[in-house]
């Protein structure tokens, strides 16, 4: 997914496969990109959400754990997506299925984040 940043390139924060994501950043609206680094931080290769949350911040909502899609957590970045803090775990129940998130700006600041969320399985939505 490709958020604006606040220092007004663009984010790309990408599934690699496995369990792992890549972040990426461009500087001529899209037209070229950064070599791709590996997302600093624990987490699956499932679907995560990334915005523009305010006038210096991006928001990235993901699974943090061990892989699987539980532990839904929301990220927040202040310097363009160079670096990011765990604000807090949205589902953390490892027993509970809570993925494919999506993060919608509302103003300011208010953001919307809805998510998939199942029975028992944590780890395949069962």
């Amino acid at each position: 997914q490709v958020a604006a940043a606040p220092n007004g390139s663009l984010v790309l924060n990408a599934r690699e496969g496995g369990d792992s994501r890549l972040l990426s950043w461009s500087n001529d609206r899209g037209a070229t990109w950064s070599s791709p680094l590996a997302w600093p931080k624990v987490g699956s290769a499932c679907a995560g959400s990334m915005i523009r949350a305010s006038e210096r911040s991006l928001l990235f909502s993901h699974n943090h754990g061990d892989g699987g899609r539980s532990n839904l957590s929301l990220w927040r970045s202040d310097d363009s997506g160079a670096s990011w803090l765990l604000l807090g775990h949205v589902d953390a129940e490892p027993s509970r299925f809570a993925a494919y998130s999506t993060l919608l700006y509302l103003n300011e600041t208010h953001s919307g984040l809805v998510y998939e969320r199942g029975g028992g399985g944590g780890g395949d939505g069962g």
